[in-house]
């Protein structure tokens, strides 16, 4: 039986880039972040919301962040994520995709230097798409990400999943009614959805 190719996006879906941007914004802006409101995935957005800095300030900090030396191998998978793919990968091909930020040179080799790390005994394959490009130009029969915007994107016969988010949820700047998807909570609902196995709760 010919395995089921699975396109996993990386940032806020595979690996926690909030959770370590976000400090790391906050202690710059001298102003917590984590206590406000993400119902849009643009840190630009967000952070003009509630601190008078313009936009061009906030990008600059966030390429500061972005470009510091093994910033993007440091961060942290969501829960059940590791575990979930290991499983995949018995009946699947895995592509792991993902969005380098412009400006930011050192993003490429270390993201696939964290697969590496995180994946030391299962082949995946590693994509890097510029801003503009479509990770659903991939044939593939199920894609994972947290974002409606890519999902927009998905031909028929790919099967989308959307990991919730609060920047993905009908309050979202993002949020579209006439997308078809698999919402899930968490890691753990994906590989019984794509196996086709039971998962008892």
């Amino acid at each position: 039986m010919e395995k089921k190719a699975v396109i996993i996006d990386m940032d806020g879906c595979l690996v926690n880039l909030d959770e370590t941007l976000v400090k790391k914004a906050s202690d710059t802006l001298n102003f917590d972040l984590a206590k406000v409101d993400w119902k849009t995935y643009s840190y630009e957005d967000t952070v003009t919301r509630y601190v008078d800095i313009p936009k061009e300030k906030v990008t600059e900090i966030l390429n500061s962040i972005w470009n510091e030396k093994g910033f993007w191998r440091s961060l942290s998978s969501y829960e059940g994520a590791i575990e979930a793919i290991n499983e995949l990968s018995q009946d699947c091909n895995i592509l792991v995709c993902t969005r380098i930020p412009k400006g930011c040179p050192n993003a490429f080799i270390e993201k696939e230097g964290w697969i590496i790390d995180h994946f030391p005994n299962i082949q995946i394959e590693f994509f890097a798409v510029s801003n503009g490009a479509k990770k659903t130009r991939i044939k593939c029969d199920y894609i994972i990400e947290d974002r409606l915007k890519e999902i927009r994107f998905c031909p028929p016969e790919t099967t989308a999943i959307l990991i919730n988010r609060t920047w993905n949820t009908k309050e979202s700047t993002e949020w579209s009614r006439d997308l078809g998807f698999i919402r899930v909570n968490s890691w753990n609902e994906i590989p019984g959805i794509i196996l086709k196995k039971w998962v008892w709760r």
